[in-house]
């Protein structure tokens, strides 16, 4: 697993062996007579297509007519783009293009219905298409390393059932209000190793996050609102900024039991978050 996979175990997921209840392929179909059986093979089972690491740039448009593919690998490959007949893959739920050359995505993409957890990280992504907040059933979403820049997406903000976000190893400098409190199921946030530089009172995260990830930024000033309603918060982590005070309203994260604070410029840490008892990790 790559170092995704260890910020959020989830992603360790997406490259599950082939079990007895998938049918599982590795080359690239040119053949029309290899659509039918796969459409075959759907109705008792899983249909998985890994084309990673094939150094290619395009797929051919007959593969598109596999409209009962459901996992579809394309990681580590030379795609600067993706065809608008993607779409046509209504039965997809899982979909990986991590490590191309991505720099837009088509806007057939919201064609996605059943698409549950895309991993997009590591490509030249500095935008996002006005469709994607149609992919109502994203769980998971990797943005990582790509080419944002400013603000987090605004497009990301409609993704009422994702769980899991990383927009790490970006350029995003702020957060916007109210965005990401719109996000009620969110669990773990990652935004390290971006430009922010002040955790601002307005911005409101949800108060289902578990896991808030922000460190590697630049961030000298946390306003004390910013913890206030984080409950379900566990694991927190600020590692390498340029905090020097710590808000005592984190004491009101009772269920926090990790918390990073290494590499910035503290002086002191507040009494008050003695009252944290389940910290064991500091």
């Amino acid at each position: 697993t790559d170092g995704h996979s260890r910020v959020f175990p989830w992603m360790a997921l997406q490259r599950e062996l082939p079990s007895t209840s998938e049918r599982y392929f590795s080359g690239v179909p040119d053949d029309e007579d290899l659509v039918p059986s796969i459409d075959t093979a759907h109705r008792t089972s899983r249909v998985v297509w890994d084309l990673a690491n094939k150094n290619l740039a395009d797929l051919p448009p007959t593969f598109f007519q596999l409209t009962t593919l459901q996992v579809l690998y394309l990681q580590q490959n030379r795609f600067q783009s993706l065809s608008p007949l993607l779409g046509c893959l209504r039965d997809l739920t899982v979909l990986d293009v991590s490590s191309n050359q991505l720099q837009h995505l088509p806007e057939e993409i919201s064609n996605l219905h059943l698409l549950s957890s895309l991993f997009l990280y590591n490509n030249a992504l500095s935008y996002l298409p006005r469709s994607f907040s149609r992919l109502q059933s994203l769980v998971h979403l990797s943005l990582s390393c790509n080419q944002f820049v400013g603000s987090v997406p605004e497009e990301l903000y409609e993704l009422g059932n994702l769980h899991t976000l990383s927009l790490c190893a970006n350029r995003i400098s702020s957060l916007q209000a109210p965005g990401l409190s719109r996000l009620t199921k969110l669990t773990d946030l990652n935004l390290s190793m971006n430009k922010i530089t002040y955790l601002p009172s307005n911005i409101v995260l949800p108060s289902s996050l578990t896991t808030l990830n922000i460190s590697t930024n630049s961030i000298e000033d946390i306003n004390p609102a910013f913890f206030s309603q984080l409950p379900s918060l566990t694991c927190l982590n600020l590692c390498h900024n340029s905090t020097t005070t710590i808000p005592p309203t984190l004491q009101a994260c009772p269920a926090l039991t990790t918390l990073l604070l290494n590499h910035n410029c503290l002086v002191s840490i507040p009494p008050e978050l003695g009252v944290l008892q389940n910290i064991a990790h500091l």
